[in-house]
């Protein structure tokens, strides 16, 4: 029975979100596209439905448009609890789609944008990041969706400039709020469990944030808890990012250092008609690790190449990525895919046929474990949004595959049980 519905504005955000909930054993399925299954017609033990709108890069009124689409299905479907999925770093069409949810429902949105694990931060309705605002970060010079302002309601007003919006200490009276959004100063988890808890007490219905304020979920929500199991994994660790976020682009320039074959295929835009597929899967099944990459992790300027990939061609770069990757995947053998981007994973699924994605665990922050239903089977898939995760990420990949890889000797099928 569904319980209830998280609308995020990408793919990997709305796998960010739903980890929350299946790595206590809450049965989620993620809907790879808006249009499909919704409402979900699914098995019954299934809680929580995950709908990406795939949103974050539509013009204001267009994303308006969607998410006001989407919970009039929601709101047919008899469903009352929804969670509208911020990205962590307030990029996006934010403002807008918080409008819409809110013009639709015509309830109090509890909006706790901070997560505490990534140091990221609403104090005094100023938003912080690894101690500086937001606006001051790598995230104001972002190269699609800069955030322009430090202050909560300055950055949802951008692109809703009447959006009533008020900010709140966590010892206020939620039970006392009217219509409007309500954004909770948090810098702890205490804080945002203590927020949990007075808004379960006032019989809140609409909830926004990131992934950290999602953690709670299965308590405000009632959710069912049960024990999520790790599958077996292939050994090989195949990487694909189209992410231009200075975060990813540290990672994997880390990951060169463990000498792992990196192509980087910006020069073509990642056509796929040109990529050295054999190449590629020769090194995979040598070195048991290959990065495929957009944006050259070892460039001496990344803000310059990234610069020549402007809007009209990001779209273009993730499709042919998501396409290489697709053929990369159906000819490796014993291969496990991390796919970094929203943009890129939602181009991948819809070119190995994927509608549904299953979260199973949070590997590393903001890198998630998932099974993915495609025209290669059941298989499973890490996922990573761009803007997240610890500069050591791969080498805490690396370390949770050896962990939980298929014994040669034991034998078993990769996604196996």
């Amino acid at each position: 029975m569904i319980k209830g519905v998280i609308i995020a504005d990408d793919l990997t955000g709305a796998l960010d979100s739903s980890v929350m909930l299946s790595s206590v054993g809450c049965a989620t399925v993620v809907l790879v596209e808006w249009t499909s299954d919704l409402p979900y017609n699914g098995d019954d033990e299934t809680q929580v439905v995950v709908v990406n709108s795939d949103s974050r890069h539509l013009q204001p009124m267009e994303a308006y448009s969607r998410i006001y689409t989407i919970c009039d299905h929601i709101k047919r479907a008899g469903v009352e609890l929804i969670y509208k999925k911020t990205d962590s770093a307030l990029r996006g069409n934010v403002g807008v789609e918080l409008s819409a949810l809110l013009d639709h429902m015509k309830a109090p949105i509890i909006f706790a944008p901070a997560f505490p694990d990534m140091r990221r931060y609403l104090i005094e309705g100023t938003v912080f990041i690894d101690g500086i605002s937001v606006d001051q970060s790598i995230f104001g010079t972002d190269p699609f969706n800069p955030v322009k302002h430090s202050h909560i309601q300055d950055i949802l007003r951008e692109s809703a400039d009447r959006l009533p919006i008020y900010v709140h200490n966590v010892d206020d009276d939620i039970a006392a709020f009217d219509i409007g959004i309500h954004a909770m100063n948090a810098s702890t988890n205490t804080e945002l469990r203590q927020i949990a808890i007075k808004a379960k007490q006032a019989d809140i219905t609409l909830y926004a944030g990131c992934a950290g304020f999602a953690n709670h979920l299965p308590y405000i929500w009632g959710l069912k808890a049960g024990v999520a199991q790790i599958p077996r994994l292939p050994r090989n660790l195949l990487i694909f990012s189209g992410s231009m976020s200075l975060v990813t682009i540290n990672q994997l320039n880390r990951g060169r250092s463990l000498s792992i074959d990196t192509y980087t295929i910006t020069e073509c835009l990642a056509s796929p008609d040109v990529i050295p597929y054999a190449e590629i899967l020769r090194s995979l099944d040598t070195h048991h690790a290959v990065i495929v990459e957009a944006v050259s992790s070892k460039s001496p300027s990344v803000s310059q190449e990234t610069a020549c990939i402007n809007e009209e061609t990001r779209s273009k770069v993730a499709e042919n990525l998501g396409e290489t990757a697709a053929k990369l995947i159906g000819g490796a053998r014993d291969c496990l895919p991390l796919v970094i981007g929203g943009d890129t994973l939602i181009a991948l699924m819809q070119k190995v046929s994927c509608q549904r994605l299953y979260p199973i665990t949070s590997v590393s922050t903001g890198t998630i474990l998932a099974l993915a239903d495609t025209c290669h089977g059941r298989i499973p898939i890490l996922t990573k949004s761009g803007g997240l995760g610890p500069p050591d990420m791969i080498e805490t990949l690396l370390a949770f595959i050896q962990a939980n890889r298929i014994d040669a000797n034991k034998g078993g099928i990769p996604g196996a049980l």
